[in-house]
């Protein structure tokens, strides 16, 4: 297989390839030859982000041209992105009074038995959660003491910044 020429004019038909630099084609065969968590861990996954933001946002204030998103249009066209998210403050009083019932009417000591064995459990790491998670909701633990019971064992993930 021949190696592909320099391109002086970026993307000529000639060369068939761009040589400039993307990202996401590197991630893409760093992922295939080493795996997704050592590509990971080198900051490809923040990379990826960064360069379709990037993306994004050259869409957005027409540098990059999408025909039929940015430019050259139906007039009948209308741009319908579904529901936008309105915080409604009292769905929000309401949550918390169930939540804080919930808490009163449930058997603590249940609940901080069940966190406990699944915190045993996840420090172990010789068995599966599932039934222990399980347990803990069937005593009414909340998803916040779940994640705090396993982060107390586990840690919690940074994402790493740069290369």
């Amino acid at each position: 297989c021949a190696q592909p020429l320099p391109d002086p004019l970026n993307r000529s038909k000639l060369n068939g390839k761009s040589t400039r630099f993307n990202p996401i084609s590197i991630a893409g065969a760093h992922i295939r030859d080493a795996g997704v968590n050592e590509a990971e861990e080198l900051g490809y996954t923040l990379a990826i982000a960064e360069s379709a933001h990037r993306r994004k946002a050259r869409k957005d204030n027409g540098e990059d041209v999408v025909v039929g998103e940015n430019y050259f249009r139906n007039d009948n066209e209308v741009n319908d992105f579904g529901d936008i998210f309105q915080l409604d403050s009292q769905a929000t009083k309401k949550i918390i009074t169930k939540l804080e019932a919930v808490r009163d009417q449930r058997n603590n000591a249940e609940v901080r038995r069940t966190l406990r064995k699944l915190a045993d459990c996840a420090a172990t790491e010789d068995e599966n959660l599932m039934p222990y998670l399980v347990d803990c909701c069937h005593a009414y633990a909340t998803v916040g003491e779940i994640v705090t019971s396993l982060k107390e064992q586990w840690g919690e993930f940074r994402e790493p910044i740069g290369f």
